[in-house]
């Protein structure tokens, strides 16, 4: 395996405002593998803990977290390695598009110096700063920027969101990562941009082989690029299985809860679906099944044990009591 995560926890020390700390549990106890070649959507919703989850083994925690657990990236440990060991990987070996071009971005440097820069930093003595310009132009007409020997010399404000975000695929594309996570690489674009930028991920796949991590609360969006998904509710897996298994045949209650909740079914349904109640505290979660407050089919054991997971398929995997799923 090409990436390989097992019982990975993440804690961040927060204040309560009484003078004491408390532990808030974003990740609670994940084990997941992913291939070379593989794409694989991690879909929740918001403080479902699957940003985390990524920002936990690229060593981009803030200072109040902490990670546990053991994380490989092509059998090299990650998880809690210094700056300088993980700057030879991030960039390099693994690409990131943020959620956020405008933070991802240098607002006082022009385009063309964050892209050079890149390569400057990973190739060290190979870097040539005529061919890096060529590099950087050659990519930015990849991730279909028009006039990309113009849009070299802009700064990022000269940019419209989805341009910014094309950027931001290009620097993580510059040096030919293995593995692109892509955090919420679609939600401050309009439908028409998102859906471009999904194509375009889908393309990078086709053409490199590159294995993709897409985090999203967006399931439809998912559809289209990646073999697998996997479900995450309050810092857990609760459900992982391919494309199919997932839409058609969602066997935990959250995600049929959040099926139910895509705009496809609001559309058939004439009425804007949601999902009953509000996700638990992370510094109060309910004892066994976190989902259980909001769960339809709850039992009494829900409520005071963790459900273990359980084998649907050879790759559909579910964590819930319920005998006739």
């Amino acid at each position: 395996m090409m990436l390989t995560i097992e019982n990975l926890r993440v804690d961040f020390a927060v204040d309560s405002g009484i003078q004491r700390k408390q532990t808030l549990q974003a990740v609670r106890g994940v084990s997941l593998e992913l291939d070379q070649g593989e794409t694989v959507a991690i879909v929740g919703e918001s403080g479902s803990g699957k940003s985390q989850l990524f920002n936990a083994l690229m060593g981009l925690l803030p200072p109040n977290g902490s990670a546990h657990g053991s994380v490989s990236f092509n059998q090299q440990a990650l998880l809690n390695q210094s700056d300088k060991s993980l700057n030879k990987i991030r960039g390099k070996e693994i690409g990131m598009i943020f959620q956020d071009p405008m933070t991802a971005l240098n607002p006082y440097l022009r385009i063309g110096k964050q892209l050079t820069e890149v390569l400057e930093v990973h190739e060290g003595a190979n870097f040539n700063k005529e061919s890096a310009k060529r590099r950087a132009i050659e990519m930015l007409d990849r991730v279909k920027i028009k006039d990309p020997e113009q849009r070299f010399n802009s700064y990022p404000h000269e940019l419209s969101g989805g341009m910014r975000q094309r950027v931001v695929i290009a620097m993580a594309l510059l040096c030919k990562p293995k593995l692109i996570i892509a955090d919420e690489p679609t939600t401050a674009l309009d439908v028409t941009v998102q859906t471009e930028i999904i194509r375009l991920l889908k393309d990078i796949y086709r053409q490199e082989k590159t294995s993709i991590v897409l985090i999203t609360h967006d399931l439809p969006l998912v559809a289209g690029l990646c073999d697998r998904i996997i479900v995450m509710y309050a810092g857990k897996i609760v459900e992982t299985g391919t494309v199919d298994e997932i839409f058609y045949e969602a066997k935990h209650p959250y995600t049929q809860a959040l099926l139910a909740a895509t705009p496809t079914n609001t559309e058939k349904s004439g009425k804007m679906l949601a999902i009953d109640g509000q996700p638990p505290d992370p510094l109060n979660l309910p004892a066994g099944c976190a989902f259980s407050p909001r769960c339809a089919f709850v039992e009494e054991r829900c409520k005071t044990d963790s459900p273990p997971e359980r084998k649907i398929d050879a790759g559909h995997l579910v964590s819930c009591f319920r005998e006739d799923i």
